[in-house]
């Protein structure tokens, strides 16, 4: 255990167990089954363990809700062997139809998203008496070790990140505003967030890896990402529609 990885966090990964049935899960079936239908389909034949992949959700899942998607005829095996991980399946010409529907109210396709009720409640968790935050003298060593001089903007971070305080960082161009800023995060606990949140039947993208840095250790589920705390560096052209929620209809999240 450590300030990265301490008891709390070791209590999330423990709660963050791989869902072994669609009840666990918290996602309809005809949700799942859309999804798998969307996977099989852009692929044309694919095998379950690209799917297991793709989407992240556990063998037994697949495994009941393929042998169903191939009783009502939306797909088939087309070989494999004693393994369930090595079957392929096909789309038919009725699961490529009903997958097209699928696909035009929503064409996500990729990790299953998680319920927004248990985004919820492992934030809430995480939050919960997160500050004061006590960072060991250690953390703020190695934050500021190559960082000379400039002990009060220093002391303004550390100060900031224990009580959860914005702050502003102003100065002539040069000084090194940004390079000590680009530390804080090394300050901060790690937070673990979904890739992805179902709500009200729609996907919302979490997880960028563009602005998140995934830590060594990852949950078992891997619908959930460890990352550390979130830095995001943005020009003057920042407007305040890029910090909406907007809608991607080329990845329907």
């Amino acid at each position: 255990m450590n300030y990265y990885h301490d008891e709390k966090m070791e209590k999330i990964f423990k709660a963050l167990k791989q869902p072994k049935n669609l009840d666990d899960l918290e996602l309809s079936e005809s949700f799942v089954e859309g999804l798998l239908l969307k996977v099989i389909a852009s692929y044309g034949t694919v095998k379950t363990k690209t799917i297991n992949k793709l989407t992240g959700i556990h063998w037994d899942i697949l495994e009941e809700n393929l042998s169903r998607m191939e009783k009502t005829g939306f797909c088939a095996p087309v070989s494999g062997g004693f393994l369930f991980s090595s079957v392929e399946y096909t789309i038919t010409k009725k699961g490529r139809e009903k997958a097209k529907g699928i696909a035009e109210d929503n064409p996500y396709v990729g990790i299953a998203p998680v319920p927004y009720e248990e985004y919820f409640q492992i934030m809430k968790l995480q939050m919960h008496h997160r500050h004061p935050i006590d960072i060991p003298s250690e953390v703020v060593h190695d934050t500021f070790n190559d960082v000379v001089g400039v002990e009060y903007a220093k002391e303004a971070l550390i100060e900031s990140s224990i009580i959860s305080k914005g702050i502003f960082v102003y100065g002539p161009p040069g000084t090194g505003k940004t390079f000590i800023i680009s530390t804080m995060p090394n300050l901060l606990p790690p937070l673990v967030i979904p890739k992805y949140i179902e709500f009200g039947g729609k996907v919302i993208q979490l997880y960028d890896p563009d602005f998140h840095k995934m830590c060594e250790e990852q949950p078992d589920d891997p619908r959930w990402v460890k990352i550390h705390a979130p830095f995001v560096l943005t020009g003057a052209e920042l407007s305040l529609n890029q910090l909406e929620t907007n809608y991607d209809p080329n990845k329907g999240v």
